[in-house]
């Protein structure tokens, strides 16, 4: 039950998070996404499953990892402990190492966006001809045309 609570919790905050901010990303990017995420069918089913799915790791992961806790064994082995510390250690590193790269690649991928937005595009817009109603001719028949 407190996992449902908690992961219902992070959910509407989380929700209510994406919601706000999509103005302001559609400002800084200024691109809109021109799609409506409140109510399309295949949205909602992936909110759903994956608050289900949270819930059920949240909730299954403790109870699997108390219910093989055996406090003799623990006392007595303490190679096991350290294991266990380098894992979490290790663990924590790596979601460090993750955020960092994750926030970096944000950072150079608004860099790139502000760069081509404002990239001289060495074509002067206004001095560029159209040509409308031309005939397309397949390749095939221009070079049968040339050939012969």
């Amino acid at each position: 039950m407190e996992s449902f609570l908690l992961n219902g919790a992070a959910f509407v905050l989380a929700f209510g998070a994406v919601i706000s901010l999509m103005p302001a990303l559609t400002l800084v990017y200024r691109q809109g996404n021109g799609m409506d995420y409140s109510n399309s069918r295949v949205f909602g089913w992936a909110y759903d499953s994956g608050f289900l799915i949270g819930t059920l790791i949240a909730g299954l992961y403790p109870a699997f990892v108390l219910s093989s806790f055996k406090p003799i064994t623990a006392m007595r082995n303490r190679k096991s402990q350290r294991r266990r510390q380098l894992l979490r250690k290790g663990l924590v590193v790596a979601q460090f190492v993750a955020s960092i790269v994750l926030i970096v690649g944000t950072i150079i991928i608004s860099q790139q966006l502000d760069y081509v937005r404002n990239q001289d595009l060495g074509a002067n817009i206004e001095q560029t001809l159209v040509v409308e109603g031309g005939v397309a001719i397949s390749p095939i028949r221009f070079i049968k045309g040339s050939i012969i």
